[in-house]
């Protein structure tokens, strides 16, 4: 299946501010993700979502993260959304809607599903600045994401990127 690799580090990307990261290998989560979604085979991945498609789907995480709609959220996720929801805190949730700071996409590898990276950042429930990476993929006809807890911080390790490097396309609030 692949080694699920956890590390936390703490780094400044927003201002003076530590901003927790955690880093998932791509291809781990991406495995884990599908166990998730069911023990079946899983349905063939579609073509990646466009930047518009990927920030609708963040839109819709947005709306059922504010809404308290915790298992919702979950099931627009991974396995590990819940818990990468209580590391993050359902406390913390943003007031504000995420910054969509970069997008990239990612192929898919072998047993990994590619897609799109949205990079997003703003400034949680608790005032503390976050960053943190969505890969948002098509499974058959669903759209679902790694992770949808967007204020959680995790890092999506991804190789290869498609493409050129991203581009900022947004500032990042300072809380």
């Amino acid at each position: 299946m692949g080694d699920r690799r956890v590390v936390r580090r703490v780094d400044t990307a927003i201002g003076r501010r530590p901003v927790r990261r955690t880093r998932l290998s791509g291809i781990a989560m991406i495995a884990l993700g599908l166990i998730g979604i069911g023990c079946l085979p899983a349905p063939s991945p579609g073509p990646s979502p466009t930047p518009e498609e990927a920030v609708a789907f963040l839109s819709q995480a947005v709306e059922l993260a504010r809404a308290g709609r915790w298992e919702d959220l979950c099931a627009i996720g991974s396995a590990n959304c819940e818990r990468a929801l209580a590391d993050a805190g359902k406390e913390a949730v943003p007031l504000d809607p995420p910054t969509v700071r970069r997008t990239w996409l990612v192929n898919s590898t072998g047993n990994a599903v590619g897609g799109r990276v949205l990079e997003v950042c703003g400034v949680d429930g608790r005032n503390e600045p976050y960053v943190t990476e969505i890969l948002v993929f098509r499974l058959g006809s669903e759209t679902r994401a790694i992770e949808p807890v967007y204020w959680s911080g995790i890092v999506i390790a991804t190789d290869p990127v498609v493409g050129d490097e991203p581009a900022v396309l947004g500032p990042c609030p300072t809380g």
